[in-house]
């Protein structure tokens, strides 16, 4: 699209040039005629180059609301595969218990999961990051799969001590088997089928993917430039863990009373159970997508409220903020203490070891056991 737009402009300009040409050669003699003649040329060139960027940044919003609605859309996919609740009594009798080795990160790439062969039907490389696996397949560079392996790491055991910083939440996400997806369309197409009939059916936990069509920033956000779908996705899977330890705080739904879900419906400017035709003025999270339900709502709130919180949407760093304002506009943690303190306040209040930096898939080698 820029190379489109560019290429436009340059014809533009030398279309103007030829004009001006042509017009001078035609007689003109006064000066200032001559002068008053080329910038209303002018004028009219820059008038036309400032619509077709207006019809590229509508044309940008279009393309990233359509890229939104087909990440839910995979979402959707997903979710009826796996999203089972399952009883702790019905896990402790029934799906192999996380051996000790659970806690060790080595990011040793194994050839099929220790505990559910099911799953290595059509995967066949296994990450384990304090219990909770990145799955993926031999035809996926392996570079990506060790990219959100360290981007979950990060995530878990955010100060970097070798411990997960919430032990609750890191239970949840064991005692559930939530795994991070690596991979593509036609493999998650070929996975899901071999699930069927098989124990990995009902007691496999998704709840987000990484495609290979996704944004990727591989040297990191800060490094690269660019945002990293890792932030994202990776945090929807983490969040699960939120939501199940703690649901009087994070719990989601739209029948639950919680405080994420309280701030989410001050945020959308009202509790809407249904996606409304248009947010009130001063709503400052706005999100338009049909296929979006309440829960799925206040999952995109809770991420973009924790981006914000780490710094990751800073314009410093990329132009994400900018990018979906239309969704969402704030961008840094103290815009987030003023427009939004009680997301805030529950971020930041000390109860709760939440993430305090982006991770960018360098967790510490010095960690590793």
């Amino acid at each position: 699209m820029k190379k489109i737009l560019s290429t436009i402009i340059i014809s533009l300009f030398a279309i103007s040039c030829a004009a001006n040409e042509a017009e001078l050669s035609s007689g003109l003699n006064n000066e200032s005629e001559k002068k008053l003649l080329i910038e209303e040329q002018n004028t009219s060139v820059y008038e036309k180059i400032s619509l077709l960027e207006e019809k590229n940044k509508e044309l940008s919003k279009e393309k990233l609301l359509l890229e939104m609605s087909l990440k839910n859309l995979r979402r959707q996919y997903e979710t009826p595969h796996i999203e089972k609740s399952i009883s702790k009594e019905y896990i402790a009798t029934s799906i192999p218990k996380s051996n000790p080795d659970s806690e060790k990160v080595t990011f040793e790439i194994l050839d099929k999961h220790p505990d559910f062969e099911c799953l290595s039907i059509e995967l066949n490389k296994f990450i384990n990051i304090f219990g909770v696996y990145v799955i993926s397949h031999d035809s996926i560079p392996e570079e990506f799969m060790m990219h959100t392996a360290n981007i979950l790491a990060e995530y878990i055991d955010n100060d970097l001590d070798g411990i997960p910083d919430d032990m609750n939440v890191i239970n949840s996400l064991r005692d559930n088997n939530y795994v991070v997806p690596v991979w593509t369309e036609e493999l998650r197409e070929k996975h899901f089928p071999s699930q069927r009939g098989t124990p990995c059916e009902d007691n496999i936990g998704y709840a987000a993917s990484m495609y290979m069509s996704d944004a990727w920033a591989l040297g990191g956000i800060i490094e690269d430039g660019n945002y990293d779908g890792n932030i994202e996705e990776v945090w929807h899977v983490v969040s699960r863990g939120w939501y199940d330890a703690y649901p009087e705080e994070f719990g989601v739904g739209y029948e639950t009373n919680s405080k994420l879900n309280n701030a989410m419906d001050l945020a959308r400017g009202g509790k809407f159970e249904d996606l409304p035709s248009k947010y009130p003025e001063d709503a400052w999270y706005s999100y338009y997508d049909e296929t979006c339900d309440y829960s799925c709502q206040a999952n995109e709130y809770f991420y973009w409220a924790v981006a914000a919180n780490i710094g990751a949407l800073d314009p410093v760093y990329t132009n994400k903020c900018e990018s979906s304002s239309h969704e969402w506009n704030i961008c840094t943690k103290e815009e987030l203490e003023i427009k939004d303190p009680i997301i805030y306040k529950l971020l930041n209040d000390g109860r709760f070891k939440f993430p305090e930096i982006i991770p960018l898939g360098e967790y510490p080698s010095k960690l590793l056991k």
